[in-house]
């Protein structure tokens, strides 16, 4: 059981949106180092077979996809090669696009819990009055502007919403930039520098990625994240992912559908179902008094 005191923006933990990161983050390199000791066996096991070899000969091939393989050891070696780089490619496209996924989560959080910010006056109107209200207001544009362009755009966006922008990320600059630019080719242009011509009928070589180039940046695409959370839970979010959780419950607790007819005990259980943590009955009876006098 998680024991915190009741604070509307003073939440301790990390925020639950970047909890889903971590568990895609975890799945993605869960992912890569079960298939790299394949790719390292399958190499060392056939290192003996001259590269002029048949291939389906050599690895004893059968099935009806027997010849689909390049027909030389040596042209099924390049291939391997080439899928193993474009593996890693796929992985900065799947990074990023969860990284801007947590992004859009977080700002939009933000936004909602602490709405007035748009105007440059944070925490002067409590999101959970308009949650309660059904008035939201409307905050994509802002969202957007934090999460297209290029990372110098963002950052300048991000600051003129938020006041300042994490100190890591201005630092790792212009190493975002070089993932952005590479998840965009890889996304819209095979991994390639396509040249604009109708007579350019040249097949370029893929960006290449090394592993060491890999694990860097997947570290840095989680500090990014981690950065912003720092950030945005402690100055504008707070506990409002609670908040919305009981917003949206709120009549199933009071009747006693989670198991429980006291709405902070039936509200500390559904935040264990759905956020796999433990918040205390006191922490849930002040949050849900505070929702009420909103």
């Amino acid at each position: 059981m998680t024991r915190i005191s009741f604070s509307r923006f003073n939440f301790p933990l990390n925020t639950f949106t970047l909890s889903k990161f971590k568990k895609h983050h975890t799945e993605l390199n869960d992912l890569y180092w079960s298939y790299v000791p394949a790719y390292q066996f399958v190499r060392y096991s056939t290192k003996a077979i001259p590269k002029g070899e048949n291939t389906q000969a050599a690895l004893v091939l059968s099935g009806d996809d027997a010849r689909r393989p390049p027909p030389t050891v040596g042209e099924w070696r390049r291939g391997l090669n080439e899928f193993s780089n474009w593996v890693r490619l796929g992985m900065v496209l799947s990074a990023s696009s969860y990284l801007e996924v947590y992004i859009r989560e977080a700002v939009t959080l933000a936004l909602r819990s602490d709405p007035f910010l748009v105007y440059g006056l944070s925490q002067q109107l409590d999101g959970v009055k308009l949650l309660k209200s059904g008035r939201e207001m409307i905050v994509a544009d802002h969202v957007n502007d934090c999460c297209r362009g290029t990372w110098q755009v963002r950052l300048r966006n991000f600051r003129r919403l938020f006041g300042a922008a994490p100190d890591f990320l201005e630092q790792n600059l212009k190493e975002l930039e070089s993932i952005r630019r590479l998840r965009n080719s890889v996304g819209h242009a095979f991994g390639r520098h396509l040249r604009p011509g109708a007579g350019d009928h040249v097949l370029a070589q893929s960006q290449r990625l090394s592993e060491e180039r890999l694990k860097k940046w997947l570290a840095l695409i989680e500090q990014t994240a981690m950065a912003i959370d720092n950030q945005l839970k402690s100055k504008h979010i707070g506990s409002f992912e609670i908040f919305a959780l009981y917003h949206e419950f709120k009549d199933e607790l009071r009747r006693g559908k989670f198991g429980h007819r006291l709405p902070p005990i039936a509200l500390s259980k559904l935040i264990a179902e759905t956020f796999s943590t433990h918040i205390t009955k006191a922490f849930c009876t002040a949050l849900i008094d505070h929702y009420d006098t909103c």
